[in-house]
């Protein structure tokens, strides 16, 4: 039961969204309905063992970080009243909350396998209307001809299915579903994402299989995968739709915005080092280094600046470590399995967790309000889980290997 309506919140949420309605009365989304629905049946559940099973030093990186993040309302321009809290709300206490019951929940491989069969479905569904919108011609939410499914804006159906990428190539490769179904699957999100004409989306896509087939050191997929790049390139080169998103003087344009802002975060964190400037602190005071627009409010359109100049060193340090810790964790895991047969499930949790975070760090160097998307965070939170849950029998397993090694090696002499 728990299992379900966790997948229901992580995988189908999201698809169905936009046609769950609000309940009258209260003014609360059907979704958020959900959430509670999953946070009930998780204290129940929790209620009913005596052991704990969340705590972890990744899940008290995220307390720490999400505590400066509430605190830092209190130096800023916000306050605590009703919209803050709202907007904390689904940016802190959801991921939050999906972190602690994700690091339960994926202690079982049958869960992980049950979810990693429902992301795939969800995934597929999403691609396809991201596939039928650019297709029949209807104009995405910004005005442009760009696919966004059920989502907000296109960017984030693109970084939505990259983040699935990785458990539908660990499902080919160990046959959770259907071979030939599973790389219709592939296609279909990879049409599905250059659908929705996002350069984040596209790049990090291909860094996902690069990534996904380095670890696992599958070199001549790595070469198949450069050439149909090359020809991809070639291809589309002559869609407009699309060689005006990768045309120079676009990326040039962008980058010398982006440079300006990150530089601007800088000056701002220099003058406020230790605990930044509060909750939105980049939002609020960026009018102050842009005279022409002394009255304009914007966002940093990258995580990290956002971050530091937020919350200082106080908040940056444990924000970085949500990424860098499991990182760690899955390149050690990764680099042991390869000296232990028996532990290839533990690498494959590693493999999946490694390139849904470096994919992830990548699209927020570039969009600032990544982290402010609980449905995004809730995904990359739950593949985290995998190398804490999964690949942690794994590490434990060659570690006591060898020691024993060690051990008869020594009775040997």
């Amino acid at each position: 039961m728990l299992i379900r309506l966790y997948i229901g919140f992580i995988c189908y949420v999201p698809l169905l969204s936009i046609f769950l309605p609000r309940l009258s009365g209260v003014n609360i989304h059907t979704k958020w309905i959900v959430f509670y629905l999953l946070t009930f049946a998780f204290i129940v559940s929790f209620a009913m063992r005596s052991r704990i099973t969340f705590l972890n030093k990744w899940i008290l990186i995220l307390g720490v970080y999400y505590a400066v993040v509430f605190a830092s309302i209190a130096w800023s321009k916000y306050s605590y009243d009703v919209n803050t809290l709202k907007g904390l709300f689904v940016a802190a206490v959801v991921p939050f909350s999906i972190a602690i019951m994700a690091v339960d929940l994926f202690e079982r491989k049958d869960n992980v396998d049950l979810y990693i069969k429902h992301v795939i479905a969800a995934a597929f569904i999403l691609s396809l209307l991201s596939i039928y919108q650019m297709v029949s011609g209807r104009v995405g939410i910004d005005e442009e001809l760009r696919s966004s499914a059920t989502f907000d804006n296109a960017n984030g159906l693109a970084i939505f299915l990259v983040l699935c990428l990785p458990c539908i190539l660990h499902g080919i490769e160990r046959h959770i579903l259907h071979k030939k179904l599973l790389w219709l699957v592939t296609a279909s999100v990879v049409g599905g994402v250059i659908c929705t004409v996002s350069r984040k989306g596209i790049v990090t896509m291909v860094i996902v299989f690069f990534i996904y087939y380095l670890l696992k050191k599958q070199f001549k997929k790595i070469v198949i995968l450069g050439m149909l790049c090359a020809f991809a390139l070639v291809a589309f080169s002559g869609i407009a739709i699309v060689s005006h998103r990768f045309s120079s003087e676009k990326f040039a344009s962008d980058i010398k915005g982006k440079k300006n802002m990150t530089y601007i975060g800088w000056q701002m964190f220099v003058e406020h080092p230790v605990i930044g400037l509060g909750y939105g602190g980049y939002y609020e005071n960026v009018g102050k280094y842009f005279r022409l627009w002394k009255n304009k409010k914007f966002d940093a359109h990258n995580i990290f600046i956002t971050a530091l100049v937020n919350y200082g060193a106080v908040g940056f340090i444990p924000f970085m470590g949500i990424f860098l810790y499991p990182l760690i964790l899955s390149l050690r895991a990764v680099r042991q399995a390869d000296h232990d047969l028996g532990s290839k499930r533990s690498r494959d949790m590693a493999v999946i967790c490694a390139s849904c975070i470096i994919s992830f760090m990548i699209n927020g160097y570039f969009a600032g309000g990544l982290f402010y998307q609980s449905t995004l965070v809730s995904l990359l939170y739950t593949h985290c889980t995998f190398v804490l849950c999964g690949s942690a029998e794994g590490i434990t397993t060659i570690n006591k290997t060898n020691t024993e090694r060690k051990r008869g090696e020594f009775d040997i002499c």
